[in-house]
Protein backbone atom coordinates (compact mmCIF):
# COMPACT_ATOMS: atom_id res chain seq x y z
CA UNK A 1 0.00 0.00 0.00
CA UNK A 2 1.15 3.51 -0.76
CA UNK A 3 2.08 5.76 2.06
CA UNK A 4 1.54 9.46 2.35
CA UNK A 5 5.13 10.22 1.37
CA UNK A 6 4.80 8.03 -1.72
CA UNK A 7 1.67 9.93 -2.79
CA UNK A 8 3.44 13.23 -2.20
CA UNK A 9 6.39 12.08 -4.33
CA UNK A 10 4.03 10.97 -7.10
CA UNK A 11 2.23 14.33 -6.94
CA UNK A 12 5.55 16.19 -7.15
CA UNK A 13 6.64 14.13 -10.16
CA UNK A 14 3.32 14.75 -11.93
CA UNK A 15 3.52 18.50 -11.24
CA UNK A 16 7.11 18.53 -12.52
CA UNK A 17 6.11 16.73 -15.74
CA UNK A 18 2.96 18.79 -16.30
CA UNK A 19 4.62 22.18 -15.76
CA UNK A 20 6.37 22.34 -19.19
CA UNK A 21 3.19 21.13 -20.89
CA UNK A 22 1.20 23.88 -19.18
CA UNK A 23 3.77 26.41 -20.32
CA UNK A 24 3.64 25.11 -23.93
CA UNK A 25 -0.15 25.23 -23.91
CA UNK A 26 -0.11 28.83 -22.63
CA UNK A 27 2.40 29.80 -25.35
CA UNK A 28 0.24 28.17 -28.02
CA UNK A 29 -2.82 29.92 -26.64
CA UNK A 30 -1.06 33.30 -26.73
CA UNK A 31 0.20 32.68 -30.27
CA UNK A 32 -3.27 31.65 -31.40
CA UNK A 33 -4.84 34.76 -29.83
CA UNK A 34 -2.28 37.00 -31.56
CA UNK A 35 -2.89 35.26 -34.87
CA UNK A 36 -6.66 35.60 -34.53
CA UNK A 37 -6.28 39.27 -33.64
CA UNK A 38 -4.07 39.93 -36.68
CA UNK A 39 -6.47 38.15 -39.02
CA UNK A 40 -9.44 39.96 -37.52
CA UNK A 41 -7.72 43.33 -37.90
CA UNK A 42 -6.84 42.54 -41.52
CA UNK A 43 -10.39 41.42 -42.29
CA UNK A 44 -11.80 44.57 -40.70
CA UNK A 45 -9.36 46.73 -42.66
CA UNK A 46 -10.31 44.96 -45.90
CA UNK A 47 -14.00 45.55 -45.23
CA UNK A 48 -13.33 49.19 -44.38
CA UNK A 49 -11.33 49.69 -47.58
CA UNK A 50 -14.14 48.09 -49.56
CA UNK A 51 -16.88 50.24 -47.99
CA UNK A 52 -15.01 53.55 -47.78
CA UNK A 53 -15.60 54.58 -51.43
CA UNK A 54 -19.31 53.92 -51.01
CA UNK A 55 -19.40 56.18 -47.95
CA UNK A 56 -17.59 58.90 -49.87
CA UNK A 57 -20.20 58.62 -52.61
CA UNK A 58 -23.01 58.81 -50.05
CA UNK A 59 -21.41 61.87 -48.44
CA UNK A 60 -21.27 63.64 -51.82
CA UNK A 61 -24.90 62.76 -52.50
CA UNK A 62 -26.00 64.09 -49.11
CA UNK A 63 -24.09 67.32 -49.68
CA UNK A 64 -25.74 67.74 -53.09
CA UNK A 65 -29.19 67.06 -51.61
CA UNK A 66 -28.61 69.67 -48.90
CA UNK A 67 -27.57 72.25 -51.50
CA UNK A 68 -30.61 71.42 -53.64
CA UNK A 69 -32.83 71.73 -50.59
CA UNK A 70 -31.43 75.18 -49.81
CA UNK A 71 -32.02 76.25 -53.41
CA UNK A 72 -35.63 75.06 -53.35
CA UNK A 73 -36.38 76.68 -50.00
CA UNK A 74 -34.83 79.98 -51.08
CA UNK A 75 -36.77 79.90 -54.36
CA UNK A 76 -40.14 79.31 -52.72
CA UNK A 77 -39.37 81.78 -49.97
CA UNK A 78 -38.66 84.55 -52.48
CA UNK A 79 -41.71 83.56 -54.51
CA UNK A 80 -43.88 83.74 -51.38
CA UNK A 81 -42.51 87.15 -50.44
CA UNK A 82 -43.10 88.45 -53.96
CA UNK A 83 -46.64 87.09 -54.02
CA UNK A 84 -47.37 88.53 -50.60
CA UNK A 85 -46.17 91.98 -51.70
CA UNK A 86 -48.40 91.79 -54.78
CA UNK A 87 -51.44 90.78 -52.71
CA UNK A 88 -50.82 93.60 -50.22
CA UNK A 89 -50.55 96.09 -53.10
CA UNK A 90 -53.79 94.81 -54.63
CA UNK A 91 -55.51 95.04 -51.23
CA UNK A 92 -54.26 98.61 -50.85
CA UNK A 93 -55.31 99.70 -54.33
CA UNK A 94 -58.76 98.10 -54.06
CA UNK A 95 -59.16 99.08 -50.39
CA UNK A 96 -59.78 95.52 -49.33
CA UNK A 97 -59.26 94.45 -45.74
CA UNK A 98 -56.66 91.67 -45.40
CA UNK A 99 -57.97 88.25 -44.43
CA UNK A 100 -57.30 87.09 -40.92
CA UNK A 101 -54.54 84.57 -40.52
CA UNK A 102 -55.95 81.08 -40.25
Amino acid sequence: MLEKSDLKNITDIIKKEISPVKSDIQNLKDTLNESILKHTEKAAQDILNEVRPEFQSIKKDIKKIKNDQKLIVNFFDSEYLTLRARVERIETVLSIKPLQNL
